[in-house]
């Protein structure tokens, strides 16, 4: 328990410094006397972006921002469309715009207090849309499992009555060709690639956060990309498929 408690207290002191460094002493104070959504600017972004003190956006943008995770993804061309599942804050689409201003950005989110914030993040990149729904394998109708979960954390369960909109990937998609799909739904991801969905073939590159969740689902991602030929890697806490995998990943 103690070492526990010392890695726990190790790994906070990292994000910190990590902040520190990543957006200097007076925005860095800002943030830890705050008690509203403060407004974080990054050398070199076009936007800052709001930040709830004391939730877990704190770590999403350390995680995004500060450690540059997606920033390995490597598409052959400049991508058109991009389809950011489990957007959260927008974090990552923020920083898919400013890599890629050229691209279509889809921001994919269900819980209600997030999009609102999603929205206001990506409101000065006329690109990007934020869609109010969840990843499913079907359309229907999903409630959020743990509504008191952090807010990078919540869950869907399927519920006839439910208030979150169930959308799949060829809806989303539209009829065009998605160039990078990140997805991080929190433990959909066994729905979502369950019996190997054919839209696997004609995705770019696939970035599916799978650190958090029992080894199941990685083999369920797994074997749904090697059913159509696609190889794969884990890099940061993401298992990835692409055209071009960085250095410094293992690949399978």
């Amino acid at each position: 328990m103690q070492l526990r408690k010392l890695a726990y207290y190790k790994g906070q002191q990292l994000v910190l410094r990590g902040l520190l460094r990543c957006i200097g002493p007076w925005q860095w104070l800002r943030l830890m006397l705050a008690f509203r959504p403060v407004c974080l600017r990054m050398r070199g972004f076009r936007s800052g972006v709001l930040v709830r003190p004391g939730t877990s956006d704190v770590l999403a943008f350390h995680e995004i921002f500060v450690r540059g995770t997606y920033g390995w993804l490597q598409p052959e061309t400049d991508p058109r469309l991009i389809v950011d599942v489990g957007a959260n804050a927008g974090y990552a689409s923020v920083a898919f715009a400013n890599r890629w201003p050229e691209a279509d950005i889809i921001a994919v989110e269900p819980e209600a207090s997030n999009v609102a914030l999603c929205r206001r993040n990506l409101e000065l990149y006329p690109r990007a849309s934020v869609v109010q729904a969840a990843l499913w394998s079907r359309p229907g109708r999903l409630r959020i499992a743990n509504p008191h979960a952090g807010k990078w954390a919540f869950q869907v369960r399927p519920d006839e009555s439910g208030e979150i909109v169930a959308m799949t990937i060829d809806q989303l998609a539209a009829g065009r060709r998605i160039d990078v799909l990140k997805i991080d739904v929190e433990g959909a991801e066994r729905e979502v690639f369950a019996n190997a969905p054919a839209w696997i073939a004609d995705v770019g590159a696939i970035a599916v956060e799978t650190e958090t969740h029992e080894p199941p689902t990685r083999t369920v991602v797994a074997e749904a990309l090697e059913q159509y030929g696609r190889s794969w890697s884990f890099r940061d806490s993401c298992m990835v498929s692409q055209d071009l995998v960085a250095e410094g990943s293992s690949a399978r």
